[in-house]
């Protein structure tokens, strides 16, 4: 059996074969469908993600997806279409599928637009000589673009690291974002680029050359998250998944496939780390870089001013909540439940709620900061005008060009609850709560890296709002009753309590 590139043109024209599909994804499909049409020879598809089986209109057309467990629904005379950003990796899966190797001599896959390209400059460039340039891009894949998410994370704050150390010098640093022109000026001294990441399918063929030129012979490719981009890099390119946090929630149930032929090294915070993602991830032990994130850097150094640049009343004590997201626009992703549909908020019931912590907030000269998760469905969040509770919005952030991390040090505490920020957080040795109203429900739909979640949580645990009041007095009178625990679990978590991560990443790569 042998992985093909689907040929359009003559699947355009005399080929009556039925179509099952391999993935059920609407983008690939309706680009698929927009250039060849094939729609009504479609009789089936496979795919292993829960929420994606069922049955589905497209274009007026039904399309029916199960699962791998039985594959004698394939028809004998199928073509076998992969709709996946790494086929490669979905054709080794079928490879081991029982009924599947031994009916089908050819598996092929769908080549979009972009992959088109980047597979022609590849050729292009495969006998040029990598360049010294070093190549950076933050955030989800372009259809998640959250504002600010692809000049941020991990991958800025080594950036950055990098031009105070004048590496620049001797490395030329390219940036893939969303919207060059928003970053240029304030780098426009140094030896830095950026070029749009869109520019991959740019009919400017100007544009796209110096796009490929960068990505085709770049020596180092940092990024966190998304890395679909350079999914054809050259053996001799080296790619450094940077990812964004080392947390409690595991990612078994919402990753397919394993990612060791995705890129080369992972950044992890600590050698328990290390060996969680290789199983999360489907890694093998060399690709795992236990240095620490470059971002846990600026835990240590919070910028000055904040306060005025982000509307936040001065105050004693600071006490940041930093609730991970349960709800998204993003079709299928919801994670956990939101109890209390009056306010969109863990633990807080109703306004009323608000109102009382607000009162007593103020009573301890207590500021309560929240930051949503940047991929939270702020339809879901009620609107307050409270003088002691205040949300910080990501555009306020993106509009400062502040990170989250720039200002998480000035915090006395922090309220979370299965985000990877708490981890983080236990670097400054400082209380640390967690929000648990809805753990059954986000065990079942997500799931944690450990079955006895509790043991593992380095703070105090709240479950209704008396809890919150509770810990927000303890945070205002100095007490810290959970520090043997969290001091215990931080020696589990991290490695390393400095702000020397971004200097370790580059030893490590030899940079």
């Amino acid at each position: 059996m042998r992985l093909q590139k689907f040929d359009l043109e003559k699947n355009a024209v005399n080929n009556e074969n039925p179509i099952f599909l391999i993935n059920f994804s609407e983008y690939y499909l309706g680009d698929l469908c927009e250039r060849c049409n094939i729609l009504d020879r479609i009789v089936g598809c496979k795919d292993d993600v829960p929420y994606r089986q069922g049955t589905h209109v497209f274009g007026g057309h039904e399309i029916k997806v199960t699962d791998y467990s039985n594959t004698d629904d394939i028809p004998a005379n199928s073509i076998i279409l992969i709709l996946d950003s790494y086929p490669q990796g979905r054709f080794k899966m079928l490879m081991e599928i029982s009924g599947i190797s031994e009916r089908f001599n050819s598996i092929y896959y769908y080549a979009d637009m972009e992959m088109e390209y980047d597979l022609e400059y590849r050729d292009r460039f495969k006998d040029a000589p990598l360049e010294n340039i070093i190549l950076f891009r933050s955030g989800a894949g372009a259809s998640r673009f959250i504002p600010g998410s692809d000049f941020g994370d991990n991958a800025r704050a080594l950036f950055e690291y990098m031009l105070s150390n004048h590496y620049d010098e001797k490395y030329q640093l390219v940036w893939l974002v969303k919207e060059p022109h928003a970053y240029e000026e304030k780098y426009r001294s140094r030896n830095v680029v950026f070029f749009q990441y869109d520019a991959a399918t740019s009919e400017d063929i100007n544009l796209r050359d110096k796009y490929y030129h960068a990505l085709c012979l770049a020596k180092y490719i940092f990024f966190t998250n998304s890395c679909v981009f350079c999914r054809n890099a050259r053996k001799d390119q080296i790619r450094i998944q940077l990812w964004h946090g080392c947390g409690l929630k595991s990612l078994r149930k919402s990753r397919i496939g394993r990612d060791e032929y995705k890129y080369e090294y992972t950044t992890v915070v600590s050698r328990l780390y290390a060996k969680l993602h290789m199983d999360d991830f489907g890694l093998r032990e060399e690709q795992l870089l236990v240095t620490g994130y470059p971002k846990d850097d600026l835990l240590y150094n919070p910028i000055d001013g904040w306060n005025e640049r982000l509307g936040v009343p001065k105050a004693d004590k600071y006490i940041f909540w930093l609730p991970t997201w349960r709800t998204t626009q993003l079709k299928g992703e919801v994670q956990g439940s939101l109890k209390n549909q009056a306010t969109g908020m863990p633990i807080l019931e109703n306004i009323e709620d608000m109102v009382k912590l607000n009162k007593i907030l103020s009573s301890l000269k207590v500021i309560m900061v929240i930051k949503l998760h940047p991929w939270q469905n702020r339809d879901t969040i009620v609107q307050w005008d409270l003088s002691n509770i205040v949300l910080i919005e990501n555009n306020d952030l993106v509009k400062e060009d502040i990170q989250i991390s720039d200002i998480l040090g000035h915090a006395s505490a922090l309220i979370s609850d299965y985000s990877s920020v708490a981890i983080d957080f236990c670097l400054l040795d400082r209380p640390i709560a967690f929000t648990l109203d809805d753990q059954e429900s986000y065990t079942k739909d997500r799931g944690f890296l450990w079955e006895d979640i509790r043991s593992w949580l380095p703070g105090a645990e709240i479950e209704k709002y008396d809890d919150m009041v509770k810990f927000i007095k303890e945070v205002a009178n100095g007490i810290d009753k959970t520090c043997d625990k969290r001091r215990k679990l931080n020696e589990l978590f991290h490695d390393y309590d400095d702000d020397q991560n971004s200097r370790r990443v580059l030893e490590a790569l030899g940079i």
